[in-house]
């Protein structure tokens, strides 16, 4: 790993969502209701070999979100972050191919060995995540906060 590559997880996993929480939390407080809902990973809970960059800036922003939700919580502002394990989405597909391209083994084969590491034995879909989402924006997230929510087939309770 590169010092840029380090710098660019950091950039954009960790100091992106600071800047835009620092943009908008002023009005949040002043209409006394707001919702931050940072997107992590299970990187952000669990560490994985080969990736230290984007495992410190997912868990940094674990951190920040706890922090934020202690600042934030007598003004009406929950803050929480979302930790999906892995994906069904084009970029995952890309992993997969682009691991294929070194491997003796088919897509179908790569993909399977990804799922077998989820108790549920599938990966999240992005529309459960927007539904959570949906869900923390309701009066039924009004007092969840500082919270890191695993969407994640199980996979952090191995």
């Amino acid at each position: 790993m590169t010092a840029e590559d380090w710098d660019e997880d950091i950039g954009i996993n960790l100091t992106a969502p600071f800047l835009v929480i620092k943009q908008f939390f002023g009005s949040m407080k002043e209409k006394g209701w707001g919702r931050i809902i940072n997107i992590s990973s299970t990187c952000g809970l669990v560490a994985r070999p080969s990736m230290s960059s984007y495992v410190a800036s997912k868990t940094g922003l674990v951190g920040l979100t706890r922090a934020v939700a202690l600042e934030s919580a007598e003004f009406g502002v929950t803050c929480n972050a979302i930790c999906p394990s892995t994906v069904n989405t084009p970029l995952v597909t890309k992993m997969i191919k682009d691991f294929q391209k070194t491997s003796t083994k088919s897509f179908d084969e790569i993909k399977e060995e990804y799922i077998q590491c989820l108790p549920t034995k599938r990966f999240t879909e992005a529309s459960q995540i927007a539904d959570l989402v949906v869900f923390l924006c309701s009066p039924a997230g009004n007092n969840i906060t500082g919270t890191a929510i695993p969407v994640d087939g199980g996979y952090t309770t191995s």
